[in-house]
């Protein structure tokens, strides 16, 4: 008896543990990549120094986190991803859909005044950025 009691409960708990594990309700969360148009991508100047880029995404990119744990993203900002193509490096950056065009519009500029900015694309799909280098090829 004691073992079939025993048994009962093994395959009640095998069974609650299986039905609590999984969130069918809840929406998966797609985060973008390379490989989907994002609002905002811009590159950096090739010769820019790992301090030079930690710097402007300390201060540009992100803002101090008030508990001093780090940094935060800028306000509007939903998500960033590092972006690489033809030996440049800069970021993609997402905002939210609430985000205002002001605060939009602030963001792009603090990036596009940058000296160590190279380019800045809006509504590409960076994977399919081709130009990175138009400006660099001699004129025929």
């Amino acid at each position: 008896m004691k073992v079939f009691l025993t048994l009962q409960l093994i395959i009640a708990g095998v069974c609650f543990q299986l039905t609590s594990c999984g969130y069918p309700e809840t929406p998966m969360v797609r985060l973008k990549g390379p490989n989907d148009k994002v609002e905002l991508v811009f590159f950096y100047e090739k010769e820019t120094s790992y301090d030079e880029k930690q710097f402007f995404e300390n201060n540009i990119l992100h803002k101090s986190n008030p508990e001093g744990k780090g940094y935060d993203l800028q306000q509007g900002v939903s998500g960033e991803f590092l972006v690489r193509i033809s030996g440049y490096e800069g970021y993609a950056i997402e905002f939210y859909p609430n985000t205002t065009p002001e605060q939009r519009e602030s963001i792009k500029k603090a990036i596009e005044s940058s000296p160590i900015v190279y380019r800045v694309y809006e509504n590409v799909v960076p994977n399919e950025i081709k130009d990175l280098d138009e400006a660099n090829k001699p004129k025929q």
